[in-house]
């Protein structure tokens, strides 16, 4: 017949009620026989110490306690016997004392009954106050298993078996019912260590190969070094170092059982802090893995992160670098798929051309902006005024005189050019130098250079330069004309109030109109003077000709 190991069974169910034995504590102290904590091999035997603890005051003159040894799976054992130990002693405690197995015969279930009285006269007092310690033993055995697993166990009883579990003291203390911290069960196993690492094959969980330690790292019951899959977290996929037979695992501490791995770099995305499909150390967006920077281009390599428009995809991988987000792209970016922008830098959604040059409206300026350079002479009261052209080239203001307008009183003349940054800004001081020569009103021999400061003044832009000798001021304004004549600037017809305007500004100090083109109502020159204001009198009160068009 094979030999069995017992397992222990721990419960702390108690068969009586606790009625006032918390003070009162009957436990299993030790078991002897078996082979470890929690088994006995088969054909041995067992012996069970019982520990009792009185904490009261009292004595307790009468005891009534049982134990019922039982197999919950049929295995049997030879008889069972019942032991007084010293530690009492017995005889002078009490008057009568048993230790008294009844049907001991090892089949189905024996029961052990201890009970004694005292008359409460020392020295026969009975269970003494603040005892604790082993009272009694059972031994059982041999233990005759006819099969794997089964198991063998001690617990409370009545005793005898239609009597109570009970302590009564004298003196009017009362009754009380002692705890018990059973039922405790063991099996019994084979004890074959195919092996021979010190582990029964009945609890080895690697049977065949020596593992005293039986490790198990993903707790199936099989030991590491004969799992053909440790596989921590339970997801069919085994972690890598094992003796595995199943595919490593990509993610070995998180459960990922589609072992999805965008990037391809033996990582999972589960847990790659940065699944990077494109290798340019930023992560694709939505793994929620990712610790790295979110990549503007995820399926492109581009570790400098360029993106020129700021719309949050790199440059490498959008369709259409706008840098002023008017919906056309910028035409240095031969990768845009979007309409090219004829004004790149300026936002003109309706890329309008009016003379088709290719250049949109909203970025040429020859034309679109007029300025005018006054030049103010110390001492002689004399103002003089040369028309100014602008142009854009897409990244700078060019300025120049208008030479097919030239005025009949002779000036110092300004000549060249020079640029200023996008949006009018000054990117740096810059010098206008003068040209005195074939000019009578001028010193030959003067060429000031002065720097010019930059300032705003309503829509128009001001340079203004003072040199000592001539104040130099240039005006720079949107080309605004809509109608000559319309000096309150109110997008109407010409009318009274434009006229009591304009003799204000002429005779009573007046602010000058908002577009001065506007203020030119006769279009024959850039002078605003009689002329002009005859010519809005006529054509309001006499049937005179209108303001000519814009030009």
């Amino acid at each position: 017949m094979k030999r069995y190991l017992l397992v222990l069974f721990v419960s702390t169910s108690l068969l009586c009620g606790v009625g006032y034995g918390q003070d009162q504590l009957i436990t299993l102290d030790t078991v002897v026989g078996l082979i470890t904590d929690s088994a006995v091999v088969n054909g041995g035997g067992l012996t069970f110490y019982i520990r009792t603890a009185n904490l009261e005051e009292h004595d307790f003159i009468g005891i009534t306690n049982g134990f019922r040894i039982y197999s919950p799976d049929d295995l049997t054992w030879t008889g069972t016997s019942a032991t007084l130990l010293a530690s009492i002693d017995w005889d002078s405690n009490f008057m009568v004392f048993v230790a008294n197995p009844v049907d001991a015969d090892g089949i189905d279930a024996d029961t052990v009954g201890f009970g004694g009285a005292a008359l409460g006269v020392p020295p026969s007092i009975g269970m003494p106050a603040h005892f604790d310690d082993t009272t009694y033993s059972i031994s059982i055995g041999p233990i005759v298993a006819s099969g794997p697993a089964q198991h063998i166990c001690i617990d409370s009883s009545y005793f005898p078996p239609s009597g109570t579990w009970q302590w009564a003291a004298g003196g009017g203390v009362g009754t009380r019912f002692p705890t018990w911290d059973g039922p405790h069960c063991f099996v019994v196993v084979d004890t074959m260590d195919s092996d021979e690492d010190g582990i029964p094959d009945a609890t080895d969980n690697c049977v065949d190969l020596f593992n005293p330690d039986q490790i198990d790292s993903d707790d199936d019951e099989l030991g590491d070094i004969c799992d053909d899959c440790t596989d921590v977290d339970g997801d069919g996929f085994g972690d890598p170092g094992f003796v595995n037979t199943c595919p490593d695992d990509n993610c070995p501490a998180v459960h990922n059982p589609d072992q999805d791995d965008t990037d391809s770099d033996g990582v999972g995305d589960a847990c790659d802090e940065c699944t990077d499909t494109d290798g340019d150390g930023f992560g694709d967006p939505g793994h929620p893995a990712n610790t790295c920077p979110d990549d503007n281009c995820p399926e492109v390599h581009n570790p400098n992160q360029l993106d020129t428009d700021s719309d949050g995809l790199g440059d490498l991988c959008d369709a259409c670098i706008d840098t002023d987000g008017d919906g056309f792209g910028n035409p240095e970016y031969s990768g845009n798929t979007c309409p090219e922008d004829n004004c790149p830098h300026v936002h003109n959604p309706a890329q309008t051309d009016n003379n088709s040059d290719g250049v949109g409206d909203a970025c040429t300026f020859a034309g679109g902006f007029l300025g005018e350079y006054t030049v103010l002479e110390y001492d002689s009261g004399n103002e003089y005024s040369q028309r100014i052209r602008w142009l854009f080239d897409g990244a700078d203001y060019h300025m120049w005189l208008d030479t097919s307008y030239v005025v009949s009183t002779c000036f110092c003349v300004v000549h060249g050019s020079f640029t200023f940054g996008e949006n009018l800004t000054l990117s740096e001081d810059v010098s206008l130098p003068d040209d005195a020569a074939g000019c009578p009103s001028c010193n030959p021999d003067l060429n000031p250079e002065g720097i010019f400061t930059h300032s705003w003044e309503d829509q128009a832009h001001l340079l203004t330069r003072d040199d000592g000798v001539y104040q130099k001021t240039i005006s720079l304004y949107v080309d605004c004309c809509v109608q000559r004549g319309d000096f309150t600037h109110d997008g109407g017809p010409v009318d009274i109030s434009d006229l009591i305007a304009l003799v204000s500004y002429m005779f009573d100090g007046g602010p000058p109109a908002v577009c001065r083109q506007e203020m030119n109502i006769n279009g024959v020159d850039e002078i605003i003077d009689i002329a002009d204001l005859v010519f809005m009198v006529s054509f309001m009160f006499d049937g005179g000709p209108p303001p000519p068009a814009c030009q």
